[in-house]
């Protein structure tokens, strides 16, 4: 009996053991968290000289809108420049705005520098095929989305400023 119970101890614990290591290989070199990732609150596109990295479109109210994302200049050599931004779909129109250059191995924040305001039949939740032109002929087409101006993008949504009323209306008594 001393016998049977032995086996039946060792063949548990090979059998718990199994299921360990079967755990880990879950775990192995293949596994995401050893790829390369780049988490990222905006879209992104690299493949062109000019790289859009966070892009998205901030909105503090439905049919406005502010562009905003990183534009870094791949060509060490050369500045180029941001030209103009229309949307594929025709949902959003963008606001004149005056070429913004980024220079040699540069980077532009428009966020920093106002962004792009845009107006049109879109707000936070839905999603713009945008087309940035640039100087070098180079387009880059991505798909961003609207997000709340509030929380990470609170104060980014300079399209609204104009009619935005801040001040507390008073009432005084005659």
């Amino acid at each position: 009996m001393l016998t049977r119970s032995h086996r039946r101890r060792t063949a548990l614990a090979l059998g718990s053991l199994t299921l360990v290591l079967a755990s880990f290989t879950g775990c192995g070199l293949s596994s995401a968290t050893n790829r390369a990732y780049t988490p990222a609150a905006g879209a992104v596109r690299v493949e062109s000289q000019v790289k859009v990295v966070g892009a998205v479109v901030v909105s503090a109210q439905e049919g406005s809108g502010t562009f905003i994302a990183n534009l870094a200049n791949s060509d060490q050599s050369a500045p180029v420049s941001f030209e103009s931004l229309t949307d594929v779909s025709g949902e959003a129109t963008a606001a004149d705005f005056t070429a913004m250059e980024i220079g040699p191995g540069g980077m532009l924040n428009l966020a920093e520098d106002g962004g792009v305001e845009l107006t049109g039949d879109f707000g936070p939740g839905d999603a713009l095929d945008l087309t940035l032109a640039f100087s070098t002929g180079d387009q880059v087409d991505i798909t961003v989305f609207v997000v709340d101006d509030d929380g990470f993008y609170a104060g980014f949504d300079g399209s609204g400023d104009a009619e935005t009323d801040t001040e507390p209306e008073t009432e005084t008594g005659d």
